[in-house]
């Protein structure tokens, strides 16, 4: 029996976030400018569009350390995409949340993720995609 590759695996399950970014990159009109990194990208889209997040919950979301996090959203600080806010519910903590910068990344994103889907959905069928997704987020479920 031929040993599991989990190098395939992890290259499997990057090669639609890779497409989506390199999309994102070649059809944005400068919205993702080029010292724009994967790791700034996925913050922008982790950060909760109604409330907020604190930096530990982002570090969580990516498995990160928070310095790491505090690096990152203080570069994003810096260019505009996000801005700090005081948490409502303790007053001695900060949130970020997206600036207007932030926001048309996000709403560009949405007609270029829909698009890719589109033509996933045409290519698998809507029945497998559906499967793909319950398998994902069954997997999710079990890794908390």
């Amino acid at each position: 029996m031929k040993k599991f590759d989990y190098t395939s695996l992890l290259t499997l399950f990057k090669s639609p976030y890779e497409l989506i970014l390199y999309k994102l990159r070649n059809e944005s009109d400068q919205l993702i400018p080029e010292y724009f990194n994967d790791s700034h990208f996925l913050v922008i889209f982790l950060v909760d569009r109604e409330f907020g997040s604190n930096q530990k919950q982002l570090a969580d979301k990516l498995y990160i350390t928070k310095q790491s996090i505090g690096v990152i959203v203080d570069f994003l600080i810096k260019k505009k995409y996000l801005i700090k806010i005081k948490d409502p519910v303790d007053g001695r903590a900060t949130l970020v949340k997206l600036a207007d910068k932030g926001w048309k990344l996000i709403e560009h994103s949405k007609s270029i993720i829909n698009s890719i889907t589109e033509q996933w959905n045409k290519k698998l069928g809507t029945k497998k995609i559906k499967k793909l997704i319950h398998l994902l987020l069954e997997l999710n479920d079990n890794n908390k």
